[in-house]
């Protein structure tokens, strides 16, 4: 049955619209035949019309049938899917090369950077040796310091600091106050007949102040001050 079925071919298309307009003159001979009509003058009768149905019927049939076969010889199922297949590898190809384009533009890009890291490593070693030599000179250098200048001087203990201060503040003379400016004992006639007191007064009359007095005549303030006070001690 397998090996019956695998060479009896399915109807196509054709054959079933055959199939189908002989069935529709049939249909079309089995209702006139029922009417039993009779042929009116110059009118073919129904058994005419069907078989003249079915001539066309036919011819269209092979017509069509002609079409379909000449169609399945230029449009052969497997030629068609060979084409598919080409084209489809075509278009693998061509994505394949694409793949690859960009591949090779990503590494060349690639290695460029690792080159640009390459550089700025080198470059920043070539620092770090530099700054490094920079400092173990520097190092050296202070390695032979004097110990005398390096180290600090030795701090004074509280007991010689004391008792330099005691020698300081013995051998510095004592503090003593301004002494109080003296007026000299008036004479008998008072201060207004005194000589010593008349540039004093004279000064104060023209409107000097105490402090300007003093400056002109070489006196402390405060006696000046004194004596215009004793001279007129309701003021």
């Amino acid at each position: 049955m397998n090996t019956l079925a695998a060479f009896v071919e399915p109807p196509s298309l054709q054959q079933w619209m055959l199939i189908g307009l002989l069935g529709a003159a049939l249909l079309v001979i089995v209702v006139q035949s029922r009417r039993r009509k009779e042929p009116g003058p110059g009118r073919p009768s129904a058994l005419e019309r069907a078989e003249a149905a079915l001539d066309q019927a036919a011819v269209r049939g092979t017509n069509k049938m002609s079409r379909g076969s000449v169609a399945s010889r230029d449009g052969d199922p497997s030629q068609q899917l060979q084409k598919d297949f080409e084209q489809l590898l075509m278009e693998l190809e061509h994505l394949s090369e694409r793949i690859t384009v960009q591949v090779e533009e990503e590494f060349g890009r690639l290695q460029g950077l690792m080159t640009e890291a390459d550089r700025r490593i080198s470059a920043l070693r070539v620092l770090i040796e530099a700054s490094r030599q920079l400092r173990e000179p520097a190092r050296g250098d202070a390695s032979n310091v004097s110990p005398s200048l390096s180290a600090p001087a030795h701090a004074p203990s509280p007991t010689s600091y004391s008792a330099s201060r005691s020698e300081v503040s013995a051998a510095a003379p004592p503090m003593t106050s301004s002494p109080a400016p003296v007026v000299p004992a008036p004479l008998d006639g008072g201060l207004e007949s005194d000589p010593r007191f008349a540039p004093i007064f004279q000064l104060a009359d023209a409107g000097f102040a105490p402090r300007d007095i003093a400056q002109k005549l070489g006196e402390s303030v405060g006696t000046v001050e004194l004596v215009l006070n004793l001279r007129n001690p309701s003021r």
